[in-house]
């Protein structure tokens, strides 16, 4: 397959004049040419991403680096699924959102039972017909409570379950605290 291609090219070279052949290297616009060799792609992008200049940048510098030496198409692409699922990468890339201010914590709960924190844990795997669960933390003891709940909840559900359990044993908190959850944060409650 490469042969044809570098013959076609060549042949139409005259017309065209982007490809190049020379020693043994099939070229456009005299960067050498990767064709669909998938493993060779994976190589550079890999040399490129972790080179000592600019070890684990992201997919527009290792990109621009490549991009001086070597051509195929949908390149940027390439780089950018590679890069995207390299895991020192993830860890350690600047965040692209504003500096939200300084972290304030929250008061320390002095009696039991004044005052709970609530939250979900979500992308279990089903059990029972549930894969969600709503945890409830007294926030003075550390008293937990776990509570199944199936998708799609609602505001409505959520409180249902607090009322049925959390409620009907230790009473109505004077406080809540949340993450801001959709859930939290909708007029119901």
């Amino acid at each position: 397959m490469a042969e044809k291609m570098i013959q076609e090219k060549v042949m139409n070279s005259a017309e065209d004049k982007d490809w190049s052949y020379k020693d043994g290297v099939l070229r456009f616009r005299g960067k050498s040419y990767i064709g669909d060799q998938g493993e060779i792609k994976k190589k550079i992008i890999q040399a490129m991403h972790d080179s000592q200049l600019g070890g684990q940048s992201g997919e527009q510098a290792s990109w621009g680096r490549a991009k001086i030496l070597f051509y195929w198409p949908r390149m940027f692409r390439d780089f950018k699924e590679v890069i995207m699922q390299c895991d020192a990468y993830k860890r350690c890339k600047n965040d692209n959102f504003p500096y939200l201010g300084p972290f304030t914590a929250l008061t320390r709960a002095k009696v039991f039972l004044e005052s709970y924190h609530m939250d979900f844990i979500d992308g279990l795997p089903k059990s029972e017909g549930k894969e969600v669960i709503m945890l409830v933390v007294d926030r003075f003891t550390k008293v937990t409570h776990f509570y199944g709940l199936s998708y799609p909840y609602t505001a409505t559900s959520v409180a249902r379950v607090f009322m049925d359990n959390v409620y009907k044993l230790h009473g109505m908190p004077q406080v809540i605290v949340s993450d801001r959850d959709r859930i939290f944060i909708s007029q119901f409650w």
